[in-house]
């Protein structure tokens, strides 16, 4: 890892090994035993692993994975929502012939049969349905200035899972040799490692480069999953995750509005940056303490939510991972990507880099028992269901070490990404980093009905602020790692210059009001005028009895609540 691997390459790692020498390797072993010597020790005897058996295509029912049983249940509980949307949008300049992107589609929906899949159920289980037709180019002529409007409706539009199709592709006609390709699937047939494999097929499909037929399709790790899967392995693999999980409790996040009692997937994002110079700083860091840059990220971020959270020391993050933990799986199209709950403890007051040691250990933990899909953790969980959020988990983090697949159309066809959006969210706050040369970009995603776009801007600022604090001082303990931007400091100096204010003091302003009307709402929680002023009082009683008069500075420490504002 210190050379740059990641989960894309260990995965490559392991398809290689298995490739060349039939070797038993297994990728949560790459991120276990992390050097080669390592590897070999602990791989030493084992035995050849078997393939992935195909089904045979003789109309029997195709059955469905853990991960799309369950996008089918939250499907019927909030159909026509876009959500699960997965869209991408390229700008094309150069000579695109639509007949040929046509054909180069129905040839890569023949090589990939999760473009031509639909849902049922049968005698109450879901299957899968593979159709012999897969998706039809959509090709439409749209001005310049509609470009924008016509990508964002595109992503939004929603998929019937029943009916189908659960891949759409577009070719907007812009202008004289120059279009925007759009594409967008449905989560339950694909994931992002699925939109890069789209992408790159059709891109070689159309240059009519050789494209061999797949031995598997996605219907059959299905099959496989469900086997595998079951019985003392699963209940293995779902004990590590009811060990580290036990006894969580929602983020306590400080939003602008109350929690609507169902959750709210409008969302919005503002860009993040990190230049070069702080990226390599914490790579660097990472090395130094035999952690990767994904938990140098992971343990900065645990510290900015216990902040915002008031300092809630047990932080739990959701980060997705590829999923393909067998080599059979890194061709093929499909929903493999699974959701890890990693807990932070931030317990104690720690040094940041005791934090990095916690968050390397609980990430290792974690990808040894990535195999348990999340579903049936959140089920082995027996987490209360709350409409208003997501479980287990309500922020998300989602790192990358490669940027945006880019489709390739010939040396005559500059291709350029595009944002495409489906303005929605299935959590609170959601980070998303990709790093490159010239540093970390990314964009911190929000649920608008809880925040505004400017807390998220301002929070994304301190996230900048501690990591360069992190590569400065990371021995400090958390506590000393400074938040707050130069801006909001300044905004804090400002409050003791100028003459004292001569303002009516808060009993003042209670005075000749209804004592029970509600006076403050923090969450589920509400005090009214009287109880306000109750509260009050006491505070200034315990004042008094400690000896401390008129005008003398009290240093507060308190939780956010109404409380706080006694």
């Amino acid at each position: 890892f210190a050379l740059g691997g990641d989960s894309l390459l260990t995965l490559r790692v392991v398809a290689e090994a298995r490739r060349r020498v039939d070797l038993h390797l297994q990728v949560r072993d790459v991120f276990l035993h992390p050097t080669v010597a390592r590897l070999a020790a602990a791989v030493r005897g084992r035995g050849v692993e078997a393939a992935i058996p195909a089904l045979p295509r003789d109309g029997r029912a195709l059955p469905a994975s853990f991960g799309q049983a369950r996008l089918w249940v939250l499907e019927q509980l909030s159909p026509g929502s876009a959500r699960y949307n997965m869209a991408g949008a390229f700008r094309l300049d150069g000579p695109v012939d639509p007949k040929t992107l046509a054909a180069a589609l129905d040839r890569v929906a023949w090589r990939h049969a999760a473009l031509r899949t639909t849902f049922e159920e049968v005698d109450g289980a879901l299957v899968q349905v593979e159709h012999p037709a897969g998706p039809v180019l959509e090709v439409t002529a749209v001005d310049e200035a509609d470009l924008d409007a016509t990508i964002r409706n595109f992503a939004r539009r929603p998929f019937d899972l029943h009916s189908g199709p659960l891949a759409r592709v577009a070719l907007l006609q812009l202008g004289p040799n120059q279009h925007a390709l759009l594409v967008n699937l449905h989560h339950a047939v694909a994931d992002g490692w699925s939109l890069a494999i789209l992408v790159r097929d059709l891109g070689a499909a159309f240059q009519a480069l050789p494209l061999p037929a797949p031995r598997l399709q996605y219907a059959d790790f299905a099959a496989w999953q469900r086997d595998v899967l079951s019985g003392p392995r699963l209940e293995r693999e779902l004990d590590g995750w009811r060990d580290a999980l036990a006894g969580i409790e929602p983020l306590p996040l400080a939003t602008d509005r109350p929690r609507p009692p169902v959750f709210d997937e409008a969302g919005d994002e503002v860009p993040f940056a990190v230049d070069a110079a702080t990226t390599e700083a914490l790579a660097g860091l990472g090395r130094a303490h035999d952690a990767s840059l994904f938990m140098v990220l992971l343990a900065a971020f645990d510290l900015l939510l216990s902040r915002h959270a008031g300092d809630c020391d047990d932080v739990v993050v959701g980060a997705p991972v590829a999923g393909r933990t067998h080599p059979d799986t890194a061709e093929l199209v499909g929903f493999f990507v699974n959701t890890l709950a990693l807990r932070g403890d931030l317990r104690g007051d720690p040094t940041w880099i005791e934090l990095l040691a916690r968050v390397r250990e609980t990430c290792r933990a974690a990808f040894a028992h990535q195999d348990a899909p999340f579903e049936r953790v959140v089920d082995a969980l027996a987490v209360p269901r709350d409409l208003s959020r997501a479980p287990v988990f309500q922020v998300l983090f989602v790192f990358q070490s490669q940027g945006e697949a880019v489709p390739a159309f010939g040396d005559d066809v500059r291709v350029t990404p595009l944002p495409a959006s489906t303005g929605t969210t299935k959590v609170d706050l959601r980070l998303e980093l990709v790093v490159g040369a010239e540093g970390l970009r990314g964009r911190l995603g929000y649920a608008t009905a809880l925040f505004d776009r400017g807390t998220i801007e301002a929070l994304a600022e301190r996230l900048g602020t501690l990591l360069r604090a992190v590569v400065a001082q990371p021995e400090a303990r958390l506590s000393a790692l400074p938040l707050w931007t130069a801006d909001e400091l300044r905004a804090v100096e400002r409050f003791e210059v100028g003459p004292a204010a001569d303002e009516p003091a808060l009993s003042a302003l209670l005075e000749g009001g209804d004592p029970e009307a509600i006076a403050v709402i923090s969450g589920g929680e509400t005090l009214t005028y009287a109880q306000l002023d109750a509260e009050a009082a006491a505070v200034a009683d315990r004042l008094l009895a400690l000896g401390i008069g008129p005008e003398a500075r009290v240093g507060i420490c308190a939780r956010r609540g109404p409380r706080l504002i006694a």
